[in-house]
């Protein structure tokens, strides 16, 4: 596949945001309800906690928070106006801005937590063991799928779509689990606590935590970005948000957030994760609002080199500056 093909895959899923952005743009300017999407991760436990606790709503007032099943599908929302603000991972931010630069990044989230597990018995050791395997990862544009793909180039191997021999399957990280268990997939590059899971539950192995290809061993997991739109029109209360969010990041570092973000998870999901299993997850992430702004612009490089954006694609602009900020949090409230 060429790289131009491999581009137009990615922003297929964009297809509806792209001719959706006139709608964004027209939604009422009186609305003051603030909404907000987010993905039922460990990488998003901020979010996670403040939306199905309800902490958010409590503090804020009228917002609706949406939970979405993949970060690219969140930022689809974003640019067609259905959302005001989404947190995602950091390849569907830096593809949402290229489109159209309608996005800004105005809060890290959370950093570290992915990892390449393999089942137990194949020996993988490496991405050349990986030739003639199948391989999952969530949704093409996804940041496993980008770190995934590019790790394998690095490598000097690749995807079939790419005329290599690594078939990469995009697949939910609920079907990924199973399909694993069942001896159906070879390896997926996958968050937590997806990843500690299979290595516990689902006769997996650690092949790869991904801090370890990252200068300090950090990358960006997710982040908090909001539609320029969104800053014009509602930017008193996404001030708010941020706030609240600051306070809820400094939360995660004390002793029960984890525990506070296993009962989110569980009410959200049905099923808390063991206690082994959330050990093992939180251990490997970090919550931080330093949105890493290097390590984005790396992220862009992977896409570039993978045929997701054309090569060393500028990217400027993406995380707000603190001018940005201020205007944002001086929007007047309507009389």
């Amino acid at each position: 596949m060429s790289a131009h093909l491999g581009r137009r895959a990615l922003l297929a899923g964009f297809g509806v945001a792209a001719s959706a952005l006139a709608t964004g743009c027209a939604r009422d300017r009186n609305d003051r309800t603030l909404t907000i999407g987010y993905l039922t991760n460990l990488t998003q436990a901020q979010a996670l906690v403040g939306a199905v606790s309800g902490s958010w709503a409590r503090a804020l007032g009228d917002i609706r928070t949406i939970a979405f099943v993949a970060g690219p599908a969140a930022m689809e929302a974003l640019y067609a106006g259905t959302l005001d603000v989404a947190f995602a991972g950091p390849a569907a931010v830096v593809n949402g801005f290229v489109r159209g630069k309608r996005i800004r990044v105005i809060s890290g989230a959370a950093a570290g937590g992915a990892s390449l597990v393999a089942r137990k018995g194949l020996n993988i050791k490496s991405a050349n063991d990986l030739r003639g395997k199948v391989v999952a990862a969530p949704q093409i544009g996804s940041s496993p799928d980008v770190a995934l793909r590019s790790w394998l180039l690095r490598n000097d191997v690749a995807s079939t779509d790419r005329g290599g021999d690594v078939q990469v399957a995009p697949l939910s990280n609920g079907d990924t689990f199973q399909l694993l268990r069942r001896g159906r997939l070879d390896a997926a590059w996958v968050p937590e606590p997806w990843a500690s899971r299979m290595v516990a539950e689902g006769g997996c192995e650690r092949v790869l935590d991904e801090a370890t290809l990252w200068e300090g061993g950090a990358f960006p997991t997710t982040a908090m970005v909001a539609s320029i739109d969104a800053m014009d029109r509602v930017g008193d209360r996404i001030h708010e948000l941020k706030s609240l969010f600051e306070e809820d990041t400094e939360a995660m570092r004390r002793p029960d957030a984890a525990a506070r973000a296993n009962a989110a998870l569980a009410k959200a999901v049905t099923k808390p994760l063991s206690p082994a299993v959330l050990a093992d997850a939180w251990s490997r992430l970090t919550f931080t609002t330093d949105p890493l702004e290097g390590a984005l612009t790396k992220v862009a490089e992977n896409m570039g080199l993978i045929g997701y954006l054309p090569p060393a694609h500028a990217i400027g602009g993406l995380v707000a500056s603190a001018d940005d900020l201020r205007r944002m949090a001086a929007k007047a409230r309507p009389t």
